[in-house]
């Protein structure tokens, strides 16, 4: 199992975090499984962590595809909050 994200922003911040709108971030993800992953709960979030990720640029082409590592999530509301504690 992998998840793949896409967001135009892949590409020039390839390393660190990035903000990715919620709606969109199980996008790519068979609707079997992101239903379960979408409220975001703790145990959700270590799921989404424990696969290896696809992370890709979008809207351009020759788009270049990373495999890299979630190592966390916050919500909007948590990182406007300041908190450094990742769920």
């Amino acid at each position: 199992m992998y998840s793949l994200l896409v967001n135009h922003r892949a590409d020039e911040q390839s390393e660190g975090s990035f903000d990715m709108e919620r709606p969109r971030f199980l996008e790519y993800i068979a609707n079997t499984i992101s239903g379960p992953l979408c409220g975001l709960s703790k145990e959700a979030i270590d799921c989404l962590c424990s696969w290896p990720c696809i992370l890709m640029q979008e809207g351009r082409t020759g788009e270049i595809a990373r495999l890299v590592e979630v190592t966390g999530v916050k919500t909007a509301r948590e990182a406007q909050a300041g908190g450094d504690d990742e769920r």
